[in-house]
């Protein structure tokens, strides 16, 4: 959807990251395999807007994570370096292929195999910052093969979807939640950028597709165990 102004963006993110710990929540408890008698015709999804995070919720069997993937990278300081040296050009797939981590490209058989299984909702974690020029804007060439992904999981098998941001995050990544006033502002500009651009991208899409904020944010010591308050109030300023 196109948001006419912040307050709107502010409640709709706020929605989806409640939808997407609500779903954790499930997904990971829900460890046995659902019996075909209890789990959910999944082509019988709910097609029409949500009122409640919890109707979204009641909805979910079991999920699965489609890891070492599109969030694969070759490190923070890799990327950096190809950038300088392509002089703003776009950084490609030869710097953060989905096969690096060994394992092969996702294809729609697979996700067939999912729902098939009887998982009716997928976690798709995306690193970006491999697919962005210095400017922030994400290559269309990725932004295409995200797409691609989505629409096997939701419109070929009518599943649900989680996309993030993922090593964008972390030990390397540009995402921190810092003290740094000025360094936050600049980090907190970026992040908006980057989720106005896979909002606006995938406009066309309900709410079977849900964006989880960050993942793993750290602090100034790339730490979860030091954070300050005002470093924890960082995260939470992130995620609306």
């Amino acid at each position: 959807m196109v948001f006419k102004d912040k307050g709107e963006k502010m409640k709709k993110f706020s929605f989806v990251f409640v939808c997407f710990l609500s779903a954790c929540a499930v997904t990971i408890s829900a460890c046995a395999y659902s019996s075909p008698e209890n789990k959910k015709n999944t082509t019988e999804i709910v097609k029409a807007s949500r009122e409640t995070a919890t109707e979204f919720v009641e909805e979910i069997t079991v999920g699965w994570n489609l890891g070492n993937a599109l969030e694969n990278h070759p490190g923070y300081d890799a990327w950096t370096l190809a950038l300088e040296k392509n002089d703003n050009s776009l950084v490609q797939y030869a710097y953060s292929p989905e096969t690096l981590y060994n394992r092969p490209l996702t294809s729609k058989a697979l996700i067939g195999e999912l729902a098939a299984a009887g998982f009716n909702i997928i976690r798709v974690p995306i690193t970006w910052y491999t697919h962005l020029n210095s400017e922030g804007k994400i290559s269309p060439e990725f932004l295409n093969r995200v797409r691609e992904v989505v629409k096997w999981i939701i419109k070929d098998y009518d599943l649900k979807c989680i996309i993030d941001v993922h090593h964008d995050t972390g030990t390397n990544g540009w995402i921190a939640a810092t003290e740094d006033d000025e360094r936050f502002n600049s980090i907190k500009e970026r992040f908006i950028d980057l989720w106005e651009q896979i909002a606006t991208y995938f406009k066309d899409y309900d709410d079977n597709l849900v964006f989880e904020g960050i993942n793993e944010v750290l602090n100034d010591e790339k730490s979860w165990k030091t954070a300050t308050a005002k470093e924890m109030a960082r995260v939470n300023e992130l995620e609306q």
